[in-house]
């Protein structure tokens, strides 16, 4: 018989919601699974039948030694996790006065530092500023079956 509550964890606009969890081999596992963005639909699983595997061989789960990772060995859709900001965005004196946000897409490499970034919304002139402030950030290196991965993301300069 399922429990009806949800548990939920997130982090800035993406929250997952774990619904209808039922005990299974000592462990919790949700029927009904729902990703959101920002309020959004994102990522809907239900799971309709559960089995007992009576024998597991791990190496069933290990990927073959050719294996390339996701996307060439890089992912979106992830949060990045900043370890050091060097730096925050000097305006150039136009801007300064406002409120406002630059949204800056990114490359950040294998080692945590940003390889490239580039603006893509928010006033134009702040676009340089934001740029040369995030490409000195520095990132916990994403893991995938514990090898680091590049990660392309957006991130946000804001001037309030």
């Amino acid at each position: 018989m399922a429990q009806y509550f949800a548990i939920a964890k997130g982090f800035g606009w993406f929250q997952t919601v774990y619904n209808e969890i039922l005990p299974f081999q000592g462990r919790s596992l949700a029927q009904a699974v729902e990703v959101t963005d920002g309020g959004k639909p994102y990522l809907k699983l239900r799971v309709e039948r559960i089995e007992l595997i009576s024998h597991v061989d791990d190496t069933d789960f290990v990927p073959p030694p050719a294996a390339i990772g996701p996307l060439g060995n890089r992912v979106s859709g992830v949060h990045p996790v900043l370890i050091k900001m060097m730096s925050v965005p000097q305006w150039p004196a136009s801007l300064r006065s406002q409120h406002f946000t630059v949204t800056t897409e990114v490359v950040i490499g294998k080692d945590g530092h940003v390889v490239s970034a580039h603006g893509v919304s928010g006033p134009a002139e702040g676009y340089k500023a934001c740029e040369d402030s995030v490409r000195k950030w520095v990132f916990k290196p994403y893991l995938i079956l514990g090898e680091p991965v590049e990660v392309e993301a957006k991130l946000l300069c804001s001037n309030n």
